[in-house]
């Protein structure tokens, strides 16, 4: 079922922004939609996006509210990231899980550089 499109005057948008104490005039918002509106009728999806064919992946481990945890982090040879997953798990799946959503946005690069991890290859 497809949903009407919401629409919100410049002065809602100023309001919604403020409940969240945020401060900003009408006048910014209105630079903002005048700024932005072509990416956003363009409607593109994250595989119209352009990145590079080179990708650098690499995992960290984080704690995160005492709970030791692993963040993958996917980098194109242009430095923008292309996506990033935070997971409790340090294994194939993982990886795997990753590597699925990276390509489900993306198309499958030249190289992948990685740290070596066996994982990868398994994935």
């Amino acid at each position: 079922m497809a949903l009407p499109p919401l629409t919100l005057s410049n002065r809602d948008v100023k309001e919604l922004l403020l409940e969240r104490g945020i401060v900003v005039t009408r006048e910014s918002i209105c630079t903002w939609c005048m700024r932005f509106s072509d990416l956003f009728a363009l409607g593109r999806s994250r595989r119209e996006l352009r990145c590079g064919s080179r990708w650098h992946l690499d995992e960290m481990c984080v704690d995160i509210a005492g709970v030791k945890q692993w963040l993958w982090r996917a980098v194109d040879e242009h430095g923008a990231v292309l996506g990033v997953f935070l997971q409790q798990h340090r294994d194939t799946g993982a990886v795997r899980s990753f590597f699925q959503r990276l390509l489900g946005d993306y198309d499958v690069p030249d190289i992948i550089h990685t740290d070596k991890l066996w994982r990868y290859g398994a994935a």
